[in-house]
Formats: C-alpha cells, sequence, structure tokens
C-alpha cells in the first residue's frame, strides 16, 4: 500500500503525458473507457479545442448553440486494466484510471471541474462452487473545481497529484480559493455469488453479496486568506448484504473490430432494466462513522506545524496499516483519534482565546453508528436515456461534544428519495433529491451503553433539491403555489423576480428547507383525530395539481370517497396523532419513523405542519429558507425564521453523502443564501455572506 501512491504519482507525471497535453474533441459528452495512453494521445489540447468553439459558443441572443453548451456535460475516461489467473481458482486485476468531468454546478452560473486519478487491485476466487471470495483495496484522488463558465473549466490545466497539499505552504502554492481535495482509500473482503441467464435475445444478471469494508478520505478545502479546512472521516462497514437484478440485450450492438469495437461497445451499451439493494445486516452489525472537521489559521505556526504533523502521516499511508477491513470499532476510532493529536493540541490551548489568535479551530469531531437501506432501480440504454430512482432509510446513533468536551447523544432518522432522468448525452433532464429528517435528543440506556433512548424531539426537517437543465416558467409557478399553499404568510413575502416570467431557464434549480423546531410540536399536540382528518382531507383537496400526489396504499374496496388519497390520509392521521398525543418518547420516535416513509406525508408534511401553528408565532417556530436560480438569469435567496437548521445536522448530512457515496455533493457546500461557500470569521455577524463559508457558531459540537 505505500506504493500506491508513488504508483499513481508516477503515472500521472511521466508515463501518460496524454493527460496534460491531449484530452478528446468536445462534445456534450465524450466517453472513452478503455483507451490507454497511446490512444488518447491523439487528441487535441483541452485548451485548443476550447479556443475553436469559444467563438461558436460565445454568448448572445443570436447564437442558439450557447444554451445547449452552457448544459452539456463533458467528461472522458482513460483507463488501464489488466487481470492475472494465478493457479487454477485464483486471480489477481489492477486498474489505474484517469477521468475528467466538466458539468453544470447549480449554482449561478458556476461550472464544476474534476480532475479524478484512481487505483485499485483485487484477489478473488471462485472456489467454491461458483461462490466468489474477494478482496479489494483502492485508492481516489480527487481535485475539484469551480469556475463561472464552462470555457474557463475547459482551459484551465488539469490538476497532478504533486498538487496535494502536503505541507501547510502548498495550500497557498498549489490551490486557489475555493479548490477542494479529497484523498480516499478503502478497503473490502466480500463473499457472493451470481448467476446469468439468456432469454430470446436478452440476458438476465442476478447477484447477491455480503461485504465488510473500511473507508478512510481526507478533505482538504481552500478558504479565503492562508485559511484551510480540513475533514478525516473513517467509516467501517461492519456487513453489507447487497442484491442486483439486470437485463440487457444478449449482443453488443457495435462494428469494426479491435479496439473500435470495444469502444463503440461501451458507447452502445445499453441495460433496459436494472435494479439493486443494499441494508446493513442487523442492529449489531452497522456502519460506523468517525469524523473531525478543523479550520486551520496557516498564518499561525502552531497550526502550519500541526497541519503538516497530520498531512505527512497520510502522505506515507500509515493509517492503511490500521484501517483495514479486518478492523473493530474500538480500534478505528483510536486510530483517527491518534492522527488527529496535533490538531487537538492546538484547539484546546486556543479555544478560549481572541479569534485573531486561534490557530485551530475545530467544527466537529464525533462517531455515529448507522443502520441504512436503499433500493434502486435503473435505465440506461445507448447514452439517449439514463433514468433512476433511488430510495434509502437510514436510523443514526450520534455521539458529540461540544468545545467544552460535554457529550451529547442525538438520534437521527432520515427517509431520501433522489429522482434522475438524463437524455440526449446529459443535455436534457432533470434531478430530484427529497430529504425527511427528524432529529431527537437521546440519552443511554443504563443498562446498556451502547442503546440510546429518545428524550425529546430536537428537530424535524425537510429538504427538496430541484435541479433542471430546462427549468419551465411553469414549473417555477407550480413550486410558487404550493409554496403558497403550504405557508401563505411567509410565501406571501417572498420575490421571485422574473425566475417565474419569461421563456425556459437553462440549468434552473430550487432548493428549500422547512425546519420545525421542539416548541413547534407543544403548539400541536392539542389537536385530536378528527381535526386532524379534516384539515388533512381539506389540505389535500386544495393541493395544486392534486393529482400529481404519491400514494402509498392501493386502492381499498371500501372506500366509498372514490378518492384514492383517503386511505393515505386515514394513516397519516393515525400516525400524527399518535406522535403529538403520546407520552411516551420512544413511541413518538417510532412513530415519526413509519411516518417517513408515507409517501404523501414526504410531499405534504412541510405545508400540512405549518398550518397547523398560530400565524402570530411562526417566525419562532419554523424555519424556512429557498434558493432559486438560473444560468444567466435572475435568482431568488429568502430566509424567514429566527431559528436556523443546527450545526449538529449540517455536519450529518455530510457523513450521511459519505456514506451514500455522494463524493462532491454541492448542496453541501451552500451558505445560507444558496452561494457557494468560501469561509466566513466566526462571530463576525457583519460579514457579507456572499461567497463566504459560515462556520457554525462557537457552541458547535462533534462527536468522538
Amino acid at each position: 500500500m505505500k506504493s500506491i501512491l508513488s504508483l499513481i504519482t508516477v503515472c500521472a507525471l511521466t508515463g501518460p503525458t496524454w493527460a496534460q497535453e491531449n484530452l478528446p474533441a468536445i462534445t456534450a459528452e465524450t466517453t472513452n473507457q478503455e483507451n490507454g495512453p497511446d490512444q488518447a494521445a491523439n487528441q487535441e489540447k483541452p485548451s485548443v479545442i476550447a479556443k475553436k468553439v469559444e467563438d461558436l459558443l460565445s454568448p448572445g441572443p443570436n447564437n442558439p448553440l450557447y444554451k445547449e453548451w452552457q448544459k452539456a456535460k463533458i467528461k472522458y475516461d482513460a483507463k488501464f486494466s489488466d487481470s492475472w489467473t494465478m493457479g487454477k481458482y485464483f486471480s489477481l486485476s489492477g486498474d489505474i484510471r484517469y477521468r475528467y468531468l466538466v458539468e453544470p454546478a447549480f449554482v449561478k452560473d458556476l461550472h464544476q471541474r474534476f480532475d479524478i486519478y484512481s487505483f485499485s487491485a483485487g484477489l478473488g476466487t471462485s472456489a467454491l462452487k461458483g461462490v466468489g471470495l474477494g478482496m479489494n483495496i483502492g485508492m481516489q484522488v480527487t481535485f475539484s473545481r469551480l469556475f463561472e463558465n464552462k470555457t474557463d473549466a475547459l482551459k484551465s490545466k488539469i490538476y497532478f497529484i504533486n498538487r496535494i497539499p502536503w505541507e501547510h505552504q502548498d495550500v497557498a502554492e498549489q490551490l486557489d480559493t475555493g479548490d477542494a481535495v479529497r484523498i480516499e482509500i478503502n478497503s473490502d473482503g466480500s463473499i457472493g455469488k451470481g448467476t446469468e441467464e439468456a432469454a430470446g435475445n436478452f440476458k438476465a444478471n442476478l447477484g447477491a453479496s455480503v461485504s465488510r469494508g473500511t473507508r478512510f478520505i481526507v478533505d482538504t478545502y481552500k478558504l479565503k486568506g492562508n485559511n484551510v479546512r480540513l475533514r478525516l472521516i473513517a467509516t467501517r462497514t461492519e456487513g453489507m448484504l447487497s442484491v442486483s437484478a439486470a437485463i440487457s440485450p444478449l449482443e453488443k450492438l457495435s462494428v469494426g473490430s479491435g479496439l473500435g469495437d470495444k469502444i463503440l461497445g461501451k458507447f452502445l451499451k445499453c441495460h433496459p432494466v436494472s435494479a439493486g439493494a443494499s441494508t446493513t445486516l442487523g442492529e449489531r452489525l452497522p456502519v460506523d462513522t468517525f469524523m473531525v472537521d478543523y479550520v486551520f489559521n496557516l498564518d499561525n505556526k502552531d497550526a502550519q506545524l500541526a497541519y503538516n504533523q497530520i498531512m505527512s502521516t497520510i502522505k506515507h499511508l500509515h493509517f492503511e496499516r490500521h484501517l483495514n477491513f479486518q478492523k473493530n470499532e474500538q480500534k478505528l476510532g483510536e486510530e483517527l483519534l491518534k492522527y488527529v493529536q496535533p490538531a487537538e493540541h492546538v484547539f484546546t490551548q486556543d479555544k478560549h482565546k481572541p479569534r485573531n489568535q486561534v490557530g485551530v479551530d475545530r467544527i466537529f469531531k464525533g462517531k455515529t453508528v448507522t443502520e441504512l437501506g436503499s433500493f434502486s432501480l435503473k435505465s440506461e440504454c445507448l447514452n439517449a436515456w439514463d433514468a433512476q430512482l433511488t430510495t434509502s432509510n437510514s436510523d443514526t446513533n450520534l455521539r458529540s461534544y461540544n468545545r467544552d468536551e460535554v457529550a451529547t447523544d442525538q438520534i437521527l432518522l432520515t427517509t431520501t428519495t433522489l429522482k434522475k432522468k438524463d437524455y440526449v448525452f446529459g443535455l436534457y433532464g432533470n434531478q430530484n433529491i427529497n430529504s425527511m429528517n427528524g432529529l431527537f435528543n437521546a440519552s443511554r440506556d443504563e443498562s446498556n451503553l451502547d442503546r440510546l433512548r429518545p428524550t425529546n424531539v430536537t428537530d424535524i426537517i425537510f429538504t427538496q433539491d430541484i435541479q433542471d437543465k430546462d427549468l419551465s416558467t411553469s414549473d417555477v409557478r407550480t413550486i410558487k403555489d404550493q409554496l403558497e399553499l403550504a405557508a401563505p404568510t411567509i410565501a406571501s413575502t417572498i420575490d421571485w423576480g422574473k425566475l417565474t416570467e419569461g421563456s425556459t431557464k437553462s440549468n434552473g434549480y430550487v432548493r428549500t428547507a422547512f425546519v420545525f423546531h421542539h416548541e413547534a410540536f407543544k403548539e400541536l399536540q392539542k389537536y385530536d383525530a378528527a381535526t386532524l382528518y379534516t384539515k388533512l382531507r381539506n389540505y389535500v383537496d386544495n393541493y395544486p395539481d392534486k393529482l400529481s400526489l404519491p400514494a402509498n396504499t392501493q386502492h381499498d374496496p371500501t372506500n366509498t370517497t372514490n378518492d384514492k388519497y383517503e386511505a393515505d390520509i386515514q394513516d397519516i392521521t393515525y400516525k400524527l396523532n399518535r406522535i403529538f398525543h403520546s407520552e411516551s418518547h420512544q413511541e413518538r420516535l417510532d412513530g415519526f419513523s413509519e411516518l417517513r416513509r408515507q409517501l404523501l406525508f414526504q410531499a405534504i408534511g412541510p405545508g400540512f405542519i405549518t398550518s397547523l401553528l398560530p400565524t402570530e408565532k411562526l417566525e419562532d417556530l419554523v424555519y424556512f429558507r429557498l434558493n432559486a436560480g438560473a444560468a444567466k438569469g435572475s435568482s431568488v435567496s429568502f430566509i424567514y425564521g429566527k431559528n436556523d437548521i443546527s450545526d449538529i445536522y449540517k455536519s450529518m448530512q455530510y457523513i450521511q453523502a459519505v456514506i451514500n457515496d455522494r463524493s462532491f455533493d454541492l448542496r453541501l457546500q451552500l451558505d445560507e443564501k444558496g452561494e457557494f461557500q468560501i469561509y466566513k470569521l466566526r462571530n463576525n455577524g457583519q460579514l457579507d455572506c456572499k461567497n463566504c463559508d459560515q462556520t457554525p457558531s462557537a457552541s458547535s459540537a462533534g462527536v468522538k
């Protein structure tokens, strides 16, 4: 393992000079999965190509191609892989890869650029009558940057491995403000079996596996001035069961032979239907995650030394000796805390000093234990379409420590639904992520210290993120109408500007968050079941485009209302009544756990709960945030309520994103105005928050 980084560095800096000098011609999506350095060498320099298209794609009302150009995703994938047979039953495989990606960021007019280097190796056997055993280890380095236009993103020089900021001076010399670097190591062991059956012109693939593994992630993020944010995350999956199924054509559509045949086969791959599901194997086999999150002021000598010590340990890959898939929970946490001791020491000695004297500020330190399950359904064919529906549920126990190391226990329940559609090389399509979350305070069970018991609800949080490469005016108006029904007092003060006018907007986005604080539920408890039912029935009947609402239940023959939502309304009424009136905190948590899976409530929950609250107290009980906009268009940033989303929840969002493999989720890097975050000094409320990174308040906590 110690040679992995040097191997990738040699490949990047000496062998494949194609990566620096050459990239494929720019199209909406350019993919070369199996080309090695020799084939890529015939491509033109990205800067030369960008210059050729710059005039053609320059902005202007008379240029019909410019709008499509702004929506385009440009990617390139060069991979060298091979496998070797070792004896009768064993095989060894290796993979070295470079990926390049430029795509809309759905933040103002920004475009995101990735340079990704990866290496993986695996040892496998199928000695047990078709049952495969495998061990894998991999490393990936990702450079993420944002640019104000796509041409600049394409023309910018490739970031090579030598730009990893191993020393404090590298942060200023190698990275620009807003640049992010992720180093990720993973190792796992698995056992599984797969089958393949052919019928007619199609074949079906089925597979199942059980795995155990670890991931170690280092996120470095260049802030304003000489500041850097450093996150270290270690995740251990004790046991994960995964099953998958796919239907695809029996033969690939391809022409030519040899290399051309392989390229076209990849280009024309078609999986009309594929599905997969995964889950942790019960309470005793969860996903353990440890995370620490710091801001280093690199003008401070103590901070410089602490940063260098931590990065030196990571550079020499000492952690991989410890963080392998055989390590237990205790060892995993102990090793991570050893690595961050230099930062902890400076943080402890500086935490009570004036802000300008602080060398290391800790945002989060902690541990989570998560049970999760997910299901995904996909369809893709010939790069003409790519559709995906994924739902996931997670139950997380959280132990956090504030700046004085005082422990707090909490429970977070989350349900997330992702709907994504792409057409014609990604030029058209949209994505919608809905998340429903319940954050509960908790205490340790005296008879079982590993078990948490809820004490009271802290926040119920609904978030929605819509990204659409062609966001129509009618879609924005529908969202506006829904908000006006959900919270008329709040929505009446929103200035939508020109988003509800004119023609379709390119790269449009709408992000909303409803947060209901603990005090809100005291107000809700006075409603009885009959009142709740009546109010809910009226709310659904008056919902804009009512028939577009989802329904959990099938047709009920006893339903005399001829309304497909009747059974759902009764179900929601029962569960809400249980939550509002139960004297047991555990029953309330169980009720929310069931309610979060109710599709109708996921859609109407924020508005319905708001409608039950007294208007004169809304500002204290509800926090609402709206960010919307589009490329080359007006934007909306609106905030209502006195109390923001908790800092703990924001850190938990990041951990959940890592567990679910959303590598660079820009939603986690946006400030309260929907701007890209850079850095905001703590306790400086007068600082303009545009393009700044708002760190948590002084009471923010972390977990151990």
